[in-house]
């Protein structure tokens, strides 16, 4: 079956299918080409076809069915290569622009406390609803950097109506994060472009998870009375132009830790370079002889060039 003898609902399934997955592709992998991607378009949709999935379920007349069971299963046809592969050509020319833009690293940030709608913040780069990607037409005429102060502030301002000076307020209430943030409002904050200080991150496409116990203690392995826990980082920093990514732990016990503490530290930063990002502890007695030098010493992370 040609493209031309499919009716104009199957039409428009088939068209949304290739679009998303061009999309997506792009996103996910900025060195392609169109063969390389349908290779990876027809795995997928063969793969969803021997599962029993075509596209969508709608109930009709009590039973469930595939509405557009027809143009789904032409996706995977010879009939159908040479069309979509002309769609993939047309992208690869208009949008190889995306090719050469640097990673975002993440496109999605979520910060604060779970449990309270109030403080608990979820912003993206390039996501139209928190998981599908943004069309890349839109993604290559952003001019804010990803990630930056005017980037992390325009979000939090639409979505919120907040600045990142009342989040940083509202989420970091001990002094040593008070003195920290402080700190870098002074020392950052004048240039825009500079990355932002994200308190309280706790996920990003996916949620930073652990086990805890009863007694506090955290752990990999799920027992008997353990319970699901978000784990947070209290300040993260992304840093677009350098392609780096920092965690920043405030840690008020200098030297009197419990094997405990130990232990949450270890699972936390392992967390941490599981997902790609360097971890810094600074202590409290460090903020309060010379919050200077703590920044001095992660300068590179914060500054934009």
């Amino acid at each position: 079956m040609r493209y031309e003898e499919l009716g104009s609902e199957q039409k428009m399934h088939v068209n949304g299918v290739i679009s998303k997955f061009m999309d997506n592709y792009i996103r996910n992998n900025l060195i392609w080409t169109p063969v390389q991607m349908y290779a990876a378009f027809y795995k997928e949709i063969d793969a969803q076809h021997r599962s029993g999935w075509y596209g969508c379920k709608q109930m009709v007349n009590g039973e469930w069915i595939f509405p557009y069971y027809e143009g789904n299963s032409w996706l995977t046809t010879s009939e159908a290569k040479d069309y979509i592969m002309q769609k993939f050509a047309t992208k690869y020319v208009k949008n190889n622009k995306l090719a050469r833009k640097d990673s975002p690293l993440v496109e999605r940030a979520r910060f604060g406390l779970k449990w309270d709608e109030q403080l608990f913040y979820d912003i993206n780069w390039g996501l139209k609803n928190g998981y599908d990607f943004e069309k890349t037409d839109i993604v290559e005429n952003n001019d804010m950097i990803p990630w930056s102060i005017l980037h992390v502030e325009y979000e939090l301002m639409t979505k919120y109506g907040k600045n990142i000076a009342t989040v940083l307020s509202e989420l970091s209430k001990s002094p040593i994060e008070k003195i920290f943030y402080e700190k870098w409002f002074s020392l950052y904050y004048v240039d825009k472009r500079n990355p932002a200080l994200i308190p309280e991150f706790c996920g990003t496409r996916r949620m930073f998870y652990c086990y805890r116990d009863i007694h506090g203690r955290y752990s990999f392995e799920s027992s008997e009375n353990c319970v699901a826990v978000n784990v947070r980082y209290d300040f993260a920093v992304i840093n677009y132009s350098k392609q780096k990514m920092l965690f920043i732990e405030l840690d008020g016990h200098d030297y009197h830790k419990t094997k405990d503490q130990r232990i949450n530290d270890s699972i936390k930063r392992t967390i941490a370079t599981n997902e790609g990002w360097q971890m810094n502890v600074v202590t409290g007695t460090q903020i309060y002889q010379n919050v200077q030098a703590v920044f001095d010493s992660m300068k590179d992370y914060f500054c934009y060039e």
